[in-house]
């Protein structure tokens, strides 16, 4: 068995070109932003080999699903 890691989650995201990718565990969480001053909500973002609790290995994904 593999490693519970975000990297093999069915709630992560991965970042296409980035090191990191979204837990979509849950809705976005609302935070501040610093550059527009005012709320945003997004997805926590955390490395392939963070890990957490809710862990929840990756299915086969049907061909063709929608993302």
């Amino acid at each position: 068995m593999s490693e519970k890691n975000c990297e093999v989650c069915e709630y992560w995201h991965d970042l296409k070109n980035e090191p990191a990718g979204e837990c979509r565990r849950y809705a976005p969480h609302a935070k501040r932003s610093m550059e527009a001053h005012r709320a945003v909500a997004a997805w926590p973002i955390t490395h392939p080999n963070d890990w957490c609790g809710d862990f929840s290995p990756k299915r086969d994904r049907v061909e063709g699903a929608i993302d």
